[in-house]
């Protein structure tokens, strides 16, 4: 049981991670071609 919730919490911590690394490398696009239109 242990072991079950300890791999969702993993998931869980890398599906965050890649979200938030996500965000970190589209935001700056993002406001770049906010800034030209």
């Amino acid at each position: 049981m242990g072991k079950l919730i300890a791999r969702e919490l993993d998931e869980l911590k890398w599906g965050l991670a890649g979200c938030l690394l996500f965000i970190g490398i589209s935001s700056p696009a993002f406001h770049q071609f906010y800034k030209k239109s």
